[in-house]
This record gives structure tokens, C-alpha cells and sequence, in this order.
């Protein structure tokens, strides 16, 4: 039988607040979660460079980064994501003409998984814009 023990249990619903859909939080635990030799249910990842990753990745605001951007970019930003708020998502569009937005509705900080269709067109639109 497969145990949960990775230690998240009580921020469980905060890290997964923005997947509204059962079938995309299913998927997103299929492609992160593994089983070890234990029986244990453990992350896919080194979870520990993850979070480090993370944090070195938030520990300053990157504006600077953006704004040098010189190749054309795509940020996909669902509605409903709290990982992404939408003044920061404003703010990056109006930072860097480079930049283009697409703003998926009813989907949380997990777009790919949670609207995988929109996200694909949107995609799509943006590589057959740059051809």
C-alpha cells in the first residue's frame, strides 16, 4: 500500500488552493509523486533543490531581468492564480514589448495541467506568431 509521507500534509491546501479540477491536481500529483522501495509516496524530483530553487528564485524581485529580456517570451498566467497576481502579470506585459500574455480563464497557478486545451492553443499561437 502506498503511504504519504512527505512532510506537506499541513500546507496541503494552501500549495494546491488555485487546482479547482480533481482531474488536474490527479494529474499533477502522477507526474511529481513517485513510489520507492518502501512502499512511501515520494516526490519525483530532489525536492530539496526544488525548494531551494524557490527560494533563490524569490529572494529578490527580478524586474531588472525582465526588462533586459531581449528574445519574444510568453508569460500564460491563469485567472484564478495566486502565484502570479495580476498586477505583477501586468506590470511584466507593460515592462518589455518582448513580452506577450495570455490570460487563461478558470485556471489556477497550474494552467498546463488545470486547462490543458487553452494552454496548448496558446502556445501554439505564439510559436506560429514567431515563424
Amino acid at each position: 500500500m502506498l503511504a504519504i509521507r512527505w512532510g506537506f500534509e499541513t500546507q496541503f491546501p494552501i500549495l494546491f488552493a488555485d487546482l479547482h479540477d480533481p482531474l488536474a491536481l490527479g494529474a499533477w500529483l502522477y507526474a511529481n509523486i513517485t513510489e520507492n522501495s518502501a512502499g512511501q509516496a515520494v516526490w519525483r524530483f530532489h525536492a530539496e533543490g526544488i525548494r531551494q530553487a524557490i527560494v533563490s528564485g524569490r529572494n529578490r524581485e527580478r524586474w531588472e531581468e525582465i526588462e533586459q529580456l531581449g528574445v519574444p517570451t510568453l508569460v500564460v498566467r491563469g485567472e484564478l492564480s495566486h502565484d502570479l497576481p495580476r498586477d505583477v502579470f501586468d506590470r511584466m506585459l507593460q515592462s518589455n514589448r518582448m513580452i506577450r500574455g495570455v490570460e487563461i480563464a478558470g485556471a489556477g497557478h497550474w494552467v498546463h495541467s488545470e486547462r490543458h486545451e487553452p494552454f496548448v492553443t496558446a502556445v501554439r499561437e505564439f510559436t506560429d506568431s514567431l515563424l
